[in-house]
């Protein structure tokens, strides 16, 4: 028998044990005294708790407090000390607890500041329970219970417990317990009994949890996760956590529904769709919810969901744009499919109710928050006849006392970036194009109708709205997390993504050449792309080069290497250099065509990681544009490749240092050096980079180095065989 399987399931009526509660805390080691001639080796036990205990706390609990819990939880046998304890608490004899009173004190004055669970259970002895389902699984039996127990007085001692991963949580002796229905069998021997604990305020509603539970030969306790359950259930998607998070307030969710229920407002805060607390967000809470965002719809979902997931994307998608026109376009960021067994049960019980049981799906426009609620307890009725004023919306309600639903722009209107897709059972429909502020349920129910559906011609299609006066009619199935873009930003994606598709054998040229001059992201779409295929295919890559410089205005292709966007600069030589690297005319003509002085300015135009990146760009280059070396060696080209170097070496920024260092070997800058006698380069490449502990650095001091030597500026003791001057400036990927 394990301490989990140690309950008292007869219903005993035993005096109260409370004489403990007065007595003085005594230190561990004494607390053990009365009681060391129950229990053999006792002594040993004490001391191997008092060693291995949980302290410090995080809690408060001092040591002797930390090692009472843990020798509880510890097993060796009949003779364990909870076992012992266990049978003197249940015992008709109640002088037999009294050589316990000072463990008992030392114990309570330990479970006294830990946190309490919500959902627990507790019997006449100390009881375990267990928040872990495979920890109870091992002790259930051929002929089990399982107690579902309501209860707020356990304490979660996981931290302090020999068996930290049996996630145990320990409830007092005396709890009161009240059995909320008989035992209901199921399949295998298994009986499932629910009690409710009784506190002193036995009138207060136990509010929406099943305990901790816990088992024995005879009974398993264990918490179910069912439709009540918080512990483990997410009330947003009314299903098993995944992937908790908890917010400041204690409320769990997973961390996707968080996600997708939670707006960020502008501070960065977030409510919490229980109790509408406001918390900062975490920044990398953020980064997890933008993520699953962009991967929602094609990987977030099993593939039996996906289907149902496309198709509600393409019922708002359509419901959007087939009813009215919008310079803005809905884009759809998550979709949360929403299962409630109690919400499909009521549905299911009104749709055998109505005399016409046709489902249509509509829209309903919210609030995150609102959906979270939605999702867990489904749409309420209004008390007002006026519109929430959470919603941003003035005014009374249209056909007064009834849940709104309307097609996709309608919706938008009162939604906040959600939308619920419903499953809704109209019924016996009234159509109408006027407005009656003051209805409610009983009044079009005493007509024979269920639901209002409003079209007002003159107003146009768009402005179709249903009320649906029973909150039992509506099934919430989608929670769709939305946002507007511009549609111009539509047009530029698709044009984007049509660039990095195109088959270079037969490019469009005409696409290409309007994308090149059209906005940032377009140009760089087409350079990436030219510059991307001059490293598979350097032959196509010079035949779209070639093409796009014969079909374009020189001022036009300058204002490229003179553009405000840097990376669209560096993107332009990159392409250029990939594509005309094994192209001998191509070089030619670029030389004549740009011109070196202008790839100089252009490429070293700044101190950032571009700029760098720019130097390798320009170090390859110098291999094969004619002319270029003589510029890049000028007394302006040095000063500034001194400046980057240097200030790489202060910055430690390898990048630089590389990219820098190669560059002014490759181009020959040591005739410069030598003539002007740059004695601070050398320094830095001596003292500072031939002992880098980076080898890729010491080699590329080395060939600097190496071409010093050749020019007699430094002595061949620095010399190392082997090197030699190469071109290994880093490329741009």
């Amino acid at each position: 028998m394990n301490r989990f399987a140690d309950v008292d399931y007869e219903n005993k009526r035993l005096p109260s044990v409370y004489g403990y509660w007065d007595h003085p805390i005594w230190p561990f080691e004494k607390t053990m005294e009365p009681i060391k001639c129950q229990i053999n080796r006792l002594d040993r036990f004490t001391k191997v708790a008092k060693q291995d205990c949980h302290f410090p706390s995080e809690h408060g609990l001092t040591r002797d407090e930390s090692a009472a819990v843990y020798l509880y939880t510890m097993e060796w046998g009949d003779n364990s000390l909870y076992r012992v304890l266990n049978r003197a608490l249940r015992s008709d004899d109640r002088d037999a607890v009294k050589p316990w009173f000072p463990f008992l004190r030392l114990f309570e004055s330990a479970l006294e500041k830990l946190p309490s669970e919500n959902e627990m259970i507790t019997w006449w002895g100390i009881s375990s329970c267990s928040s872990t389902v495979s920890v109870i699984k091992k002790f259930l039996g051929a002929n089990s219970t399982l107690f579902l127990i309501e209860s707020v007085n356990g304490k979660n001692i996981c931290g302090y417990t020999n068996y930290p991963n049996e996630n145990e949580v320990v409830l007092g002796p005396g709890t009161r317990l009240r059995v909320e229905s008989n035992a209901l069998d199921h399949d295998g021997g298994l009986h499932v009994v629910h009690l409710r604990e009784m506190t002193d305020d036995a009138e207060i509603d136990m509010t929406s949890t099943l305990g901790d539970l816990q088992l024995t030969e005879h009974s398993v306790q264990k918490s179910r996760l069912g439709e009540s359950s918080k512990e483990f259930q997410c009330t947003i998607h009314q299903g098993e956590l995944k992937d908790p998070m908890v917010l400041p307030c204690t409320h769990k969710f997973c961390l996707h529904c968080l996600g997708i229920c939670i707006r960020q407002n502008a501070a960065g805060e977030v409510i919490c769709p229980t109790c509408d607390s406001v918390h900062k967000v975490p920044i990398e809470w953020k980064k997890v919810w933008r993520y699953q965002a962009m991967n929602t719809v094609s990987q977030c979902f099993e593939p039996k969901q996906s289907v149902q997931i496309k198709r509600a994307i393409n019922f708002v998608e359509d419901s959007y744009y087939r009813f009215g026109n919008s310079p803005q376009r809905i884009k759809i960021n998550s979709v949360q499919e929403v299962e409630n067994t109690r919400l499909r049960a009521k549905f299911e019980r009104c749709k055998i109710t109505l005399s016409d049981a046709h489902v249509v799906t509509l829209l309903h426009g919210t609030k995150a928050q609102f959906a979270a609620g939605i999702a867990s307890e489904g749409f309420l009725i209004p008390t007002s006849f006026n519109r929430n004023p959470d919603n941003d919306a003035e005014g009374e309600l249209k056909f007064g006392k009834a849940v709104y639903f309307a097609h996709g722009k309608k919706a938008t209107e009162y939604g906040k970036n959600i939308l619920v897709l419903t499953d809704c059972l109209l019924g016996k429909v009234q159509e109408t194009n006027k407005s009656e502020l003051k209805l409610t349920p009983e009044i079009v129910h005493k007509r024979g109708y269920h639901t209002i559906h409003y079209e007002n011609m003159m107003e146009g299609p768009v402005n179709q709205e249903w009320a649906i006066f029973r909150k039992e009619q509506c099934l919430p199935v989608f929670i769709i997390d939305y946002e507007f873009i511009d549609a111009n930003d539509v047009i530029e994606s698709a044009l984007v993504e049509q660039i990095k598709g195109m088959n270079y054998f037969s490019p469009d040229y005409v696409l290409l050449e309007q994308a090149l001059f059209g906005t940032d992201n377009q140009c760089k779409a087409v350079l990436k792309f030219v510059g991307d295929l001059g490293h598979t295919s350097p032959r196509h890559s010079t035949m779209i080069i070639r093409a796009l410089l014969s079909r374009t205005e020189s001022i036009r292709m300058n204002s490229l290497l003179n553009h405000q966007n840097e990376t669209i600069r560096i993107l332009f030589l990159r392409a250029l250099w990939l594509s005309g690297r094994d192209d001998a005319q191509l070089q030619s003509f670029l030389y004549q065509y740009i011109g070196p002085n202008a790839l100089i300015e252009s490429l070293i135009s700044g101190y950032n990681d571009v700029s760098w990146r720019a130097c390798g760009v320009l170090a390859n280059m110098a291999a094969f544009i004619p002319g270029i070396r003589p510029v890049l060696t000028t007394k302006h080209a040095i000063a500034r490749f001194k400046a980057l170097l240097i200030e790489g070496v202060s910055f430690q920024d390898r990048l630089s240092i590389l990219t820098v260092v190669n560059l002014m070997a490759n181009i020959g800058c040591t005739e410069y050096i030598a003539m002007n006698k740059e004695k601070d380069i050398q320094e830095y490449l001596n003292e500072t980079l031939m002992d880098h502990p980076d080898e890729e650095i010491q080699e590329a001091a080395n060939r600097f180095f190496c071409n010093l030597i050749g020019k007699g500026i430094v002595t061949p003791d620095w010399q190392r065989a082997g090197y030699q001057v190469v071109a290994l400036a880093p490329d741009l990927d």
